[in-house]
Protein backbone atom coordinates (compact mmCIF):
# COMPACT_ATOMS: atom_id res chain seq x y z
CA UNK A 1 0.00 0.00 0.00
CA UNK A 2 0.92 3.42 -1.18
CA UNK A 3 1.96 6.13 1.77
CA UNK A 4 -0.96 9.05 0.89
CA UNK A 5 -0.30 12.50 0.34
CA UNK A 6 -1.68 15.72 1.72
CA UNK A 7 -1.64 18.47 -0.92
CA UNK A 8 -3.25 21.78 1.01
CA UNK A 9 -4.08 24.21 -1.51
CA UNK A 10 -5.56 28.35 -1.21
CA UNK A 11 -6.45 27.69 -5.50
CA UNK A 12 -6.63 25.57 -8.19
CA UNK A 13 -3.74 26.80 -10.47
CA UNK A 14 -1.90 25.12 -12.55
CA UNK A 15 1.26 24.56 -10.33
CA UNK A 16 -1.44 22.34 -8.64
CA UNK A 17 -2.51 20.47 -11.78
CA UNK A 18 1.13 20.00 -12.48
CA UNK A 19 2.13 17.83 -9.13
CA UNK A 20 -1.37 16.04 -9.37
CA UNK A 21 -0.77 14.70 -13.17
CA UNK A 22 3.16 13.98 -11.71
CA UNK A 23 1.28 12.08 -8.71
CA UNK A 24 -1.41 10.55 -11.56
CA UNK A 25 1.31 9.53 -13.45
CA UNK A 26 3.47 7.64 -10.99
CA UNK A 27 0.85 6.01 -9.12
CA UNK A 28 1.22 7.68 -5.80
CA UNK A 29 -2.08 8.26 -3.77
CA UNK A 30 -3.00 12.04 -2.96
CA UNK A 31 -5.60 14.09 -1.25
CA UNK A 32 -6.56 17.20 -2.06
CA UNK A 33 -7.31 19.75 0.46
CA UNK A 34 -8.49 23.21 -0.51
CA UNK A 35 -7.82 25.13 2.23
CA UNK A 36 -10.50 28.00 1.56
CA UNK A 37 -13.23 25.34 1.28
CA UNK A 38 -12.35 22.63 3.31
CA UNK A 39 -11.75 23.59 7.04
CA UNK A 40 -7.89 23.03 8.12
CA UNK A 41 -8.20 21.22 11.11
CA UNK A 42 -5.51 21.61 14.07
CA UNK A 43 -4.55 17.80 13.20
CA UNK A 44 -3.71 19.15 9.66
CA UNK A 45 -1.61 22.10 11.30
CA UNK A 46 -0.24 19.89 13.56
CA UNK A 47 0.93 17.15 11.53
CA UNK A 48 2.52 20.05 9.34
CA UNK A 49 4.53 21.64 12.29
CA UNK A 50 5.29 17.98 13.68
CA UNK A 51 7.21 17.23 10.36
CA UNK A 52 8.90 20.95 9.14
CA UNK A 53 12.01 21.02 10.35
CA UNK A 54 11.56 25.30 10.41
CA UNK A 55 8.27 25.14 12.06
CA UNK A 56 6.01 27.49 11.42
CA UNK A 57 8.31 29.48 8.64
CA UNK A 58 8.21 26.77 6.64
CA UNK A 59 4.20 26.65 5.96
CA UNK A 60 3.74 30.67 6.55
CA UNK A 61 3.39 32.78 3.48
CA UNK A 62 5.49 35.95 4.14
CA UNK A 63 4.16 37.76 1.05
CA UNK A 64 0.70 36.89 1.89
CA UNK A 65 -1.79 40.45 2.18
CA UNK A 66 -2.61 38.95 5.77
CA UNK A 67 1.24 38.15 7.18
CA UNK A 68 2.15 41.79 5.86
CA UNK A 69 -1.12 43.94 7.12
CA UNK A 70 -0.25 42.55 10.82
CA UNK A 71 3.89 42.48 9.87
CA UNK A 72 6.43 40.45 11.06
CA UNK A 73 6.71 41.57 15.16
CA UNK A 74 3.25 40.29 15.76
CA UNK A 75 3.83 36.93 14.72
CA UNK A 76 7.04 36.68 16.18
CA UNK A 77 5.40 37.52 19.59
CA UNK A 78 2.52 35.52 19.41
CA UNK A 79 2.64 32.10 21.72
CA UNK A 80 2.69 28.98 19.55
CA UNK A 81 -1.13 27.85 20.62
CA UNK A 82 -2.27 31.71 19.37
CA UNK A 83 -0.55 31.27 16.36
CA UNK A 84 -2.09 27.50 15.06
CA UNK A 85 -5.36 29.37 16.28
CA UNK A 86 -4.87 32.26 13.96
CA UNK A 87 -3.74 30.19 11.23
CA UNK A 88 -6.98 28.11 11.61
CA UNK A 89 -9.20 31.08 11.48
CA UNK A 90 -7.16 32.39 8.32
CA UNK A 91 -5.61 29.68 6.74
CA UNK A 92 -4.86 32.20 3.72
CA UNK A 93 -2.06 32.84 5.30
CA UNK A 94 -0.13 29.68 4.55
CA UNK A 95 1.60 29.11 1.63
CA UNK A 96 -0.08 27.88 -1.81
CA UNK A 97 0.94 24.66 -1.81
CA UNK A 98 1.93 22.59 1.20
CA UNK A 99 2.65 18.30 0.13
CA UNK A 100 2.79 16.20 3.04
CA UNK A 101 3.13 12.91 3.79
CA UNK A 102 3.91 10.73 7.57
CA UNK A 103 7.76 11.53 6.91
CA UNK A 104 8.32 14.92 4.36
CA UNK A 105 6.47 18.30 4.30
CA UNK A 106 7.74 20.80 1.17
CA UNK A 107 5.58 24.05 0.61
CA UNK A 108 5.86 25.03 -3.04
CA UNK A 109 7.89 22.44 -4.22
CA UNK A 110 9.91 22.79 -7.71
CA UNK A 111 9.59 19.98 -9.89
CA UNK A 112 12.63 18.20 -9.02
CA UNK A 113 11.05 18.51 -5.25
CA UNK A 114 8.03 16.15 -6.27
CA UNK A 115 10.32 12.92 -5.83
CA UNK A 116 10.70 13.06 -2.01
CA UNK A 117 7.03 11.89 -2.42
CA UNK A 118 7.55 8.65 -4.58
CA UNK A 119 7.01 5.27 -3.07
CA UNK A 120 10.30 3.59 -1.79
CA UNK A 121 9.97 0.99 -4.62
CA UNK A 122 9.79 3.47 -7.43
CA UNK A 123 13.20 5.71 -5.19
CA UNK A 124 15.01 1.95 -5.10
CA UNK A 125 13.85 1.66 -9.11
CA UNK A 126 15.15 4.83 -9.92
CA UNK A 127 18.53 4.48 -8.27
CA UNK A 128 19.02 1.42 -9.88
CA UNK A 129 18.46 2.74 -13.59
CA UNK A 130 20.65 5.82 -12.63
CA UNK A 131 23.09 3.16 -11.87
CA UNK A 132 22.49 0.87 -14.74
CA UNK A 133 22.95 3.62 -17.01
CA UNK A 134 26.36 5.54 -15.18
CA UNK A 135 27.84 1.73 -15.55
CA UNK A 136 26.85 1.68 -19.10
CA UNK A 137 27.97 5.45 -19.53
CA UNK A 138 31.81 4.67 -18.11
CA UNK A 139 32.48 1.13 -19.04
CA UNK A 140 34.51 0.70 -22.25
CA UNK A 141 35.15 -3.20 -23.32
CA UNK A 142 34.38 -3.92 -19.77
CA UNK A 143 36.81 -1.71 -18.11
CA UNK A 144 35.83 1.38 -16.44
CA UNK A 145 36.75 4.59 -17.35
Amino acid sequence: MNEIVYIYINNLSPRVRTIINYFNMRNIDYEVKNTRIETLTKDDLLKMLRIAINGFDAIIDRKSPIYRSKGKAYFDNLATTSLIDFILRKPSILKDIILLNELDIDANPRDHDLEVFLPVKEKKRLYEELMAKSNYLYTYNNIVV
